[in-house]
């Protein structure tokens, strides 16, 4: 299972155990994918001068962003771009580097790969808020993974072949929005495979999850009788929060980074 490279089952309860690896990302790249494109006018000029005050960044730029060719100043040829146009030019060249080896231009094994993220995205964009990459940056952490790995997509499914579509269509159904749709995500997939589809729609039709599933409160929901499964779970959001470069999730106790109250189980607004 290309979305659990060690996933196996348990022994007593035939139980999915899904074991997500921690990967070395571009965290000056993902931490352009967690950032809120609309909630400031002035986001794509800071991601120039973000781009231009990264050495990294503004030397891939230069080398695959810039046509050379052009008198039109880099600048100028960015802002033509946009900021999702940057973002997966960017994309692209990452995508290439973990296929190849080694920063190049990219080929249509690597444009494929960012294909299947922008189908992600596309997918889950009624559950996702506009302005947000995170659905990308989920995307991406798991194509990396899969290109980490050297798999041969013959004889086996395509990444996102191994998220269930079942899962998307029941989060669909919530009609509820969540900025981290990343962590829900992963965190609702758990679920899906620990307790089955048919357990999970039970619990993502409860009260709670009608009102809004970014503000479910992790102890209604975590199987904290399974001690096992919710170490997995929390192994590999940690491996998640890691490989991107975000770890002030786990500070607060519910789903999608909402703060819990002091006083009860109810979210804070």
């Amino acid at each position: 299972m290309l979305l659990a490279p060690s996933s196996s089952y348990n022994n007593t309860s035939m139980t999915i155990i899904l074991s997500l690896p921690y990967i070395h990302l571009p965290q000056y790249y993902t931490k352009l994918l967690m950032s809120n494109s609309h909630s400031n006018p002035d986001f794509f000029y800071q991601t120039i001068q973000y781009i231009y005050d990264t050495p990294v960044l503004i030397g891939l730029t230069r080398a695959f962003l810039f046509d050379n060719a052009s008198k039109i100043p880099l600048d100028a040829q960015l802002k033509a771009m946009g900021w999702l146009g940057v973002r997966d030019r960017l994309a692209l060249i990452f995508l290439e580097r973990e296929r190849s080896g080694r920063f190049c231009l990219p080929t249509d094994e690597s444009r494929n790969a960012l294909g299947e993220i922008l189908e992600f995205e596309k997918r889950v964009r009624d559950i996702s808020v506009e302005g947000y990459s995170r659905s990308f940056l989920l995307a991406f952490y798991l194509k990396m993974i899969q290109l980490r790995q050297k798999t041969n997509d013959k004889g086996i499914e395509k990444l996102f072949g191994t998220l269930p579509r079942p899962l998307v269509q029941m989060l669909l159904e919530v009609k509820s929005r969540a900025i981290r749709i990343d962590w829900l995500f992963l965190f609702c997939l758990h679920l899906y495979q620990y307790r089955g589809p048919e357990k999970f729609k039970v619990l993502i039709k409860s009260n709670d999850l009608q009102r809004g599933m970014h503000g479910v409160v992790f102890s209604k929901v975590w199987p904290s009788n399974e001690e096992q499964l919710a170490d997995e779970i929390i192994r590999n959001l940690l491996r998640y929060g890691s490989s991107i470069g975000e770890q002030d999730f786990f500070y607060s106790s519910l789903v999608g980074g909402v703060q819990r109250s002091q006083e009860s189980d109810t979210t804070s607004t």
